[in-house]
């Protein structure tokens, strides 16, 4: 038993070891550097994902997409997570306010603020009335989002 107890610490620091030679190493790059990689292995990944998506059946489409967006989700919490790390949560607030208001400036971001408008009093289907009786409106960014995955399809 104590055999046991003395081999689970052993595991323990060697992984404790692992985990701190992998923080320094990555706290010892540049920060432009190693947000530079999380944007590269972020499109890496997007990429690997497009391509497995080209060659699934309809059967297992329905799969891959539960699938997808709990790996969108991932991938959202782990960029975040990443750029908190190195930047600093005041930081990431900063960049992330000024990437916003650089949006707003866009005439691809005002285009879309009339498109909301003019199409706030057109049905298309049923998710148009439910989103009437709620009162839903879509913001800038999600018809962004909508006109972005449109285009990829």
């Amino acid at each position: 038993m104590i055999r046991r107890k003395v081999l689970g610490f052993r595991v323990m620091k060697a992984l404790f070891r692992e985990i701190y030679d992998e923080m320094d190493a990555e706290l010892s790059k540049s920060p432009d550097l190693r947000v530079q990689q999380l944007i590269d292995l972020d499109e890496n990944l997007d990429a690997g994902m497009a391509k497995f998506e080209s060659g699934l059946t309809q059967d297992q489409r329905a799969e891959w997409d539960e699938l997808r967006s709990m790996i969108d989700e991932l991938r959202r919490y782990a960029k975040l997570a990443k750029m908190r790390l190195i930047a600093g949560d005041e930081a990431v607030k900063e960049r992330l306010r000024e990437i916003e208001l650089s949006m707003e400036n866009t005439s691809e971001y005002q285009e879309a603020e009339v498109e909301i408008e003019r199409s706030m009093h057109q049905t298309r289907g049923i998710g148009d009335v439910f989103k009437a009786l709620l009162m839903w409106k879509d913001s800038p960014e999600e018809r962004l989002a909508a006109k972005r995955e449109e285009e990829e399809d």
